[in-house]
């Protein structure tokens, strides 16, 4: 049966978004790597990594063809005024879609009191997507013109606060407050987050780090994780983390040298694809541009 261009066109956009909000409703990229780099969940996170800059490559579910694959960079800074920039730039592919997004978040830090801090954030985010058809749905040899699906161009904005002290932190932040048409009848989805965690200090060596985030988009399951970290003298660090229905991990933070830190993850999935995939990994690289620039900001509460 024929079948016009446009409904093609149509049929496999369609089938693009369903398989990204479909894995993107599993784990997000910037969930992963949330202990990593905080900012990527709260713009209010802005000038916690101060001076450093730090990539991250995540390839999740191995062994899936077209699983999520996703490269970022982030250069963080905080004046000695509290006043604090992030750039991000993230390339994330899953299955034929690929998206390219770059961002900006400011914020700000007041201190209340000795020990209290507040904080606000605002991101920008300018985002574009395309479609490839031609190795992961390939429907027709003769067609050139469904081989690749420019999207749109697509700004956004995220809000973030939190409420911090030496030892404890609490937030939350509401992503995507514009919604932006990315292809015909494709929008983008709002996405709000929660998150806390405590400082329990054992001694002077031994600090234990456990914290919650709560993932709450459109359309899609409230998504709990949950981690617990041990960490010895800011030089080596282990933890584990939790989300139920979804997968289980653990995370490794390891100071190479004054300036360089090396982050790992895997997890193991504890969805359905487990039939199909047993493993995803996040590998990091922090690289401390500024020296000591951490010493004149409040202190940090991840990895």
């Amino acid at each position: 049966m024929y079948i016009s261009l446009y409904k093609k066109r149509s049929i496999l956009i369609a089938v693009c978004i369903s398989f990204w909000i479909t894995g993107f409703a599993q784990q997000n990229p910037t969930t992963d790597n949330y202990l990593f780099n905080p900012v990527s969940i709260s713009p209010a996170y802005a000038g916690q990594q101060n001076g450093q800059i730090q990539t991250l490559y995540d390839a999740q579910w191995i062994g899936l063809k077209g699983a999520p694959r996703t490269g970022s960079m982030y250069f963080d800074y905080m004046s000695p005024k509290g006043l604090a920039i992030n750039l991000g730039i993230i390339d994330d592919q899953v299955g034929p879609l690929q998206t390219q997004n770059i961002g900006l978040s400011t914020a700000y830090h007041l201190q209340l009191s000795k020990d209290l801090y507040i904080s606000a954030g605002i991101r920008y985010t300018m985002n574009k997507t395309a479609v490839d058809i031609l190795d992961e749905f390939y429907w027709d040899k003769v067609d050139q013109s469904i081989f690749n699906i420019d999207g749109p161009f697509f700004q956004n904005v995220d809000l973030g606060g939190s409420i911090y002290t030496k030892t404890w932190y609490l937030g939350s932040t509401f992503k995507n407050i514009v919604v932006q048409e990315m292809y015909t009848s494709n929008y983008t989805a709002r996405v709000g987050h929660i998150f806390g965690g405590y400082k329990f200090i054992i001694d002077d060596n031994y600090v234990l780090s456990p914290s919650f985030l709560v993932n709450i988009t459109e359309n899609a399951p409230t998504d709990l994780n949950l981690h617990a970290f041990m960490e010895y003298k800011s030089e080596l660090g282990l933890g584990f983390n939790y989300s139920p229905k979804d997968e289980i991990g653990t995370f490794l933070k390891m100071r190479l040298s004054d300036n360089y830190s090396f982050f790992y993850q895997f997890n193991y999935p504890l969805s359905d694809l487990v039939y199909v995939t047993t493993q995803s990994h996040v590998l990091g690289l922090g690289v401390d541009l500024i020296p000591d620039a951490k010493k004149i900001i409040s202190p940090r509460y991840f990895l």
